[in-house]
């Protein structure tokens, strides 16, 4: 890993922890939802993932495609919902 590598790597991690403590008191206070649309497997939303294990949240994916949904229980997500667009995901956890 080259210097300008490994100095850019931690990026992802402050962005991550950010996104996820940004709340005083978060909407869902022990799930947080990683949205492949929005990156759920590119570095940042996999340090959100990996952040928000650690930090006792349960992690729900949320992902159209089958790869990124099976990529995304590898990483550590509990669950995985295959339809974005339903109005009623949260009854389906």
């Amino acid at each position: 890993m080259s210097d300008e590598q490994a100095a850019g790597a931690t990026l992802v991690y402050l962005t991550a922890y950010q996104a996820i403590s940004q709340w005083t008191d978060p909407p869902l206070p022990k799930d947080c939802l990683t949205a492949d649309h929005t990156g759920a497997v590119c570095g940042v939303g996999v340090a959100s993932l990996q952040l928000a294990k650690a930090s006792g949240q349960r992690v729900i994916g949320l992902s159209r495609s089958a790869d990124k949904s099976k990529k995304l229980i590898e990483l550590g997500a509990e669950s995985n919902l295959q339809n974005p667009q339903d109005p009623e995901w949260r009854t389906k956890l």
